[in-house]
């Protein structure tokens, strides 16, 4: 059981240097904090509700929040390289198309009940979920691009709700409400 804990222990503090190296001149307290601190805590929060009512929280905008905090606090210009490029940052917060932590808790509680052990479980997902995923996913996507382009008048909900995205993301990173000016969101209003 040490060896899964010195390994995961190893993987997070990898992932905070490559993080680190990514955006040199950002606080380092505040990726300890979104790296190691906040994802533990979530897990557990995570794992007693998926088990007290059988949904996790999703949505918590923590990463938003404590960007915005450490942007303002240490008075980082919002068009500079760290201010944009902290947006950026691969952070795994969140479920993000992967399993999140309380997916892999009830994973784990699941098998105990079973009576499977944690590496047949952990082995079943590596080696046989996520590779069959990933190609019936890139199958799915070619034949579903071999319809239509993507975006195209085929597929109406990329040609709405993208741009929508881009302006809540931009709102994120500019901190103000004048991304609702843009030339893309009066397009799309023209369109439709």
């Amino acid at each position: 059981m040490v060896y899964y804990y010195s390994i995961s222990f190893l993987c997070a503090f990898g992932w905070l240097f490559f993080v680190y190296l990514l955006l040199l001149g950002f606080s380092i307290i505040t990726l300890v904090f979104l790296i190691l601190v906040w994802p533990f805590f979530i897990a557990l929060i995570n794992a007693r509700a998926l088990g007290e009512v059988g949904y996790s929280i999703v949505n918590v905008l923590v990463r938003e929040i404590t960007f915005i905090a450490t942007l303002s606090a240490n008075k980082i210009p919002v068009y500079s390289d760290i201010g944009v490029g902290v947006w950026l940052l691969p952070l795994l917060i969140g479920s993000q198309g992967y399993p999140d932590s309380s997916t892999w808790v009830s994973y784990f509680y699941t098998a105990r009940y079973v009576g499977l052990e944690i590496k047949e479980v952990i082995k079943a997902v590596v080696i046989i979920a996520i590779p069959l995923s990933l190609i019936i996913s890139f199958l799915y996507t070619n034949i579903i691009w071999a319809f239509s382009p993507i975006p195209s008048l085929t597929y109406p909900w990329v040609s709405i709700y993208w741009p929508i995205n881009v302006i809540q993301s931009c709102l994120w990173i500019t901190r103000s409400a004048t991304v609702f000016k843009s030339a893309i969101l009066n397009q799309v209003c023209r369109l439709y």
